[in-house]
């Protein structure tokens, strides 16, 4: 009878090792995995870091072409601003008469005005 007591004494024993061991082990799985996630945050903080540093100079950029093109606009408007354009410069007549045209046309269509048939070709076979 004193056989029984150990051979359960034993498996007890191995039972609560096993248990043991078990938890032990999800215990450090946990630790890993709160090391990884907190490497992880930092990774990301670094990138977030750089991000925010790389916009702040693209706005300082921006700002900087911003400002020149206001300046270079500036000294464009108030350098032609009274130039009178000779009438050799003018577009010829039929030129101009083209461009109404395809003003008027598009002016049509966003009105939602249907557009004027094509005229029929005198010369057409």
């Amino acid at each position: 009878m004193v056989m029984p007591i150990w051979g359960y004494v034993a498996a007890g024993s191995l039972l609560a090792g096993g248990i043991g061991g078990w938890v032990v082990r999800d215990w450090k799985a946990d630790a890993d995995m709160a090391k990884v996630q907190a490497e992880l945050q930092e990774a990301r903080d670094k990138q977030r870091e750089k991000a925010d540093a790389a916009a702040g100079d693209n706005e300082i950029s921006r700002a900087a072409v911003d400002r020149q093109n206001y300046a270079t606009n500036t000294v464009i408007r108030e350098t032609f601003r009274e130039i009178p354009v000779p009438m050799e410069c003018a577009a010829p007549s039929p030129v101009s008469n083209s461009l109404r045209a395809a003003a008027r046309a598009t002016n049509d269509a966003v009105a939602g005005l249907t557009p004027p048939a094509l005229p029929a070709d005198p010369v057409a076979p």
